[in-house]
């Protein structure tokens, strides 16, 4: 039985520039679907990596090392710091070299320096190009062959 969806399936979604109309708005189907792919991506992320933006766990899912703290940032924008992906808007602009990431246990403010090659780009562009990174993790996403992660993450954290 072959699998509906293969990396190189996932690459050219991404690619579509084709106008859908979305739940925020109208927007290239490609840049739909890479946001939805990073926002996938990490919440597939265990607790401990999004609140350190760090890979810590080496299971195949989720970002790796160079990719944490930018999937982190934009998944958490996108499910709007809930932390459970969810996308809950989608993310227009640049990325800066720093980002604020909300408060520490200690209430002082925390913020994230990002690699120098996001800083300046555009940050749907980003979701670009990490979903054609992890385009195989998504085409897993898709099958169902990883379709119970979240699940298996929410078991894992006790909730």
């Amino acid at each position: 039985m072959s699998s509906k969806y293969t990396a190189a399936s996932i690459r050219a979604i991404l690619a579509d520039k084709r106008r859908v109309k979305t739940p925020f708005g109208w927007m290239a189907r490609g840049d739909f679907a890479a946001m939805r792919g990073v926002s996938r991506i990490y919440a597939s992320q265990l607790a401990d990596e999004k609140a350190a933006e760090e890979t810590r766990h080496h299971n195949n899912v989720g970002f790796a090392h160079g990719h944490a703290k930018i999937g982190t940032a934009l998944g958490d924008w996108m499910d709007a710091g809930k932390r459970d992906g969810v996308m809950r808007r989608t993310t227009r602009g640049k990325v800066s070299g720093w980002v604020y990431n909300g408060k520490d246990a200690n209430g002082k403010a925390r913020y994230t320096r990002f690699k120098s090659k996001f800083v300046g780009r555009d940050r749907v562009e980003v979701c670009h190009y990490l979903a054609s990174k992890y385009a195989q993790q998504l085409a897993d996403f898709a099958n169902g062959d990883l379709r119970n992660s979240v699940a298996k993450v929410a078991a894992s954290e006790g909730k």
